[in-house]
């Protein structure tokens, strides 16, 4: 008689993540074995109007691995014969730049499990997303301020008050001058006064 070993299904799912316009985020990529896996590759299908992938680290159930990553596959697999010890968790770590501002769907696909013995292991996977969020907004966050930008999330330093004479980021009245008219002090102390 012979004896048929059941495998069972290797199930990834690829998590939730997020970063502003220009930045890089992180999205983990996570395994959940009964048997122990000695590699595996996939496609990440991303808009690439909105991210796209640039790097690939492994995690600590894949400390030693080697990750190649271009093009949106993601290879990782041991040169020493190491396996992915049976259990939950992240695997790879992928840092997704935010080209565009929006929200994509991450589908992990054309999944390939192996074995410790390059054996195709049957395979489930379960999606995620992310999201590209609008950059900060440079300007004057001061509330006080006569040029405050209440749409300004970072201050740039350019914020400008109110001077005695009421202009906004003026330098008040100048040298010699009584008051913001252009009037002087008469003989008599009097500001605009007509004693000479």
């Amino acid at each position: 008689t012979v004896n048929e070993v059941v495998v069972e299904s290797v199930s990834m799912s690829v998590g939730d993540g997020s970063t502003i316009e220009g930045d890089i985020g992180t999205v983990n990529v996570d395994m959940n074995n009964v048997d122990p896996v000695g590699g595996f590759q996939f496609y990440l299908s991303i808009d690439p109007a909105i991210a796209s992938v640039v790097s690939a680290e492994t995690t600590e159930r894949t400390e030693g691995f080697t990750v190649s990553t271009g093009n949106g596959i993601v290879l990782v697999f041991s040169l020493t014969g190491d396996n992915i010890s049976p259990g939950e968790g992240p695997v790879v770590n992928l840092g997704l730049s935010g080209d565009a501002v929006g929200t994509a769907e991450l589908n992990l696909e054309n999944l390939v499990v192996s074995d410790p013995y390059g054996n195709d292991m049957p395979t489930e996977t379960s999606d995620g997303s992310f999201t590209v969020e609008d950059g900060d907004v440079e300007g004057c966050t001061d509330a006080e301020a006569c040029n405050y930008d209440p749409e300004a999330t970072l201050d740039n330093g350019s914020c400008e008050y109110y001077d005695e004479c009421g202009e906004c980021g003026g330098s008040g009245i100048p040298g010699g001058q009584c008051d913001c008219d252009g009037n002087v002090e008469d003989c008599a102390g009097e500001c605009g006064g007509s004693l000479e």
